[in-house]
């Protein structure tokens, strides 16, 4: 049985928001979609501060998180307590284990691919694991996700 897990990623708009403005307006494709999951792990591990833009960049208005509805300020503020406990964060893509399809509209696509992570906490404690990670991109939020939900692989 696979547990689930709530591995809260986080995106920072500085180094990807010309991209984003840019394909905003394009079909979503296969390896559009395959290029945000990338970035948005590797934006997240790059242990930068989160803010308000960096959450409006990339999630929609509403957003199943995990399961839950929520509001890009709830999702913003599940991620800085996230990071209050997790300060020091190394995340991956393991090469090989990306997957996407969109539907025939190009409106919405669903990537995903297994998170590595190694995390440090405040305190000192170490987590050290595996996580598929999913998006559902929305083509009417501008490419933003709509969805996110992550299942342990490994601890």
């Amino acid at each position: 049985m696979i547990r689930r897990l709530c591995i809260t990623i986080v995106a920072f708009a500085a180094g990807f928001s010309g991209a984003f403005s840019q394909e905003a307006d394009a079909p979503l494709t296969t390896e559009l979609a395959q290029r945000r999951l990338e970035g948005y792990v590797n934006t997240w591990s790059a242990n930068q501060d989160i803010n308000r833009s960096s959450v409006d960049h990339y999630y929609a208005d509403r957003v199943i998180y995990y399961g839950k509805p929520m509001s890009r300020q709830q999702i913003l503020r599940d991620k800085l307590n996230y990071i209050s406990v997790w300060p020091e964060r190394h995340y991956r893509i393991v090469p090989g284990t990306v997957s996407a399809a969109c539907d025939r509209q190009h409106t919405m696509c669903r990537v995903s691919g297994i998170m590595a992570w190694d995390r440090r906490s405040r305190t000192g404690r170490t987590s050290i694991g595996r996580a598929r990670l999913t998006l559902i991109l929305s083509r009417e939020s501008g490419g933003r996700i709509a969805r996110e939900s992550a299942s342990l692989q490994s601890r």
